[in-house]
């Protein structure tokens, strides 16, 4: 029985064959456990994660890279240490890092990727086809093609995302968090 689902199947990639088993709340196929190797596991699970739980799994990935992003900025501004110590030069670079500025930085990133999973979504609702089909009418053309109503609203989410949007998330949120979580005075 795999991690996702019950009910086990066979397909035929052209190099492998795979055991899957489909799960019955996403309807999509998913490698069996036991067939699959760690990467495949891995990349299957936050699959299904971002599947069935997209707002955590981004923001939890969010979490994550501003983390590593932190650490590799405050190890690459350290000075080079004799590599004759090895063990002494990993417990150095460990004592180097500054952990509340880590838990801070990653915990913005949760929280950025969060209101842009928000945007993103609700600007998908905002510019459905059926409104850009009334823009598009609204400005007197009646007949398109999909690529046509598909390239205006590419257009119209961003010129929405570049002249409403950015100015108030980075007005608001980036810039001044990101001042503040740098050591700047709240003035």
């Amino acid at each position: 029985v795999s991690a996702f689902s019950v009910l086990p199947t066979r397909i035929h990639n052209h190099k492998y064959e795979f055991k899957i088993s489909t799960n019955p709340r996403s309807k999509q196929s998913h490698l069996h456990m036991m067939d699959a190797t760690p990467i495949q596991f891995i990349t299957e699970a936050y699959s299904t994660s971002l599947e069935q739980h997209p707002f955590v799994t981004k923001g939890t990935t969010a979490f994550f890279l501003c983390g590593i992003a932190d650490i590799l900025a405050q190890l690459g501004g350290l000075e080079e240490l004799s590599p004759d110590d090895q063990t002494s030069r990993d417990i150095s670079l460990l004592e180097q890092i500054n952990w509340q500025r880590l838990a801070r930085f990653a915990t913005k990133g949760f929280f950025g990727t969060s209101i842009w999973v928000v945007w993103y979504d609700y600007s998908d609702h905002l510019l459905n086809s059926d409104h850009v089909m009334t823009i598009l009418q609204t400005a007197g053309i009646t007949e398109v093609s999909d690529t046509v109503k598909n390239v205006a609203r590419t257009g119209m989410l961003i010129l929405l995302e570049q002249f409403v949007t950015c100015p108030i998330i980075y007005g608001i949120w980036e810039i001044p968090v990101s001042t503040l979580l740098n050591g700047a005075p709240p003035s």
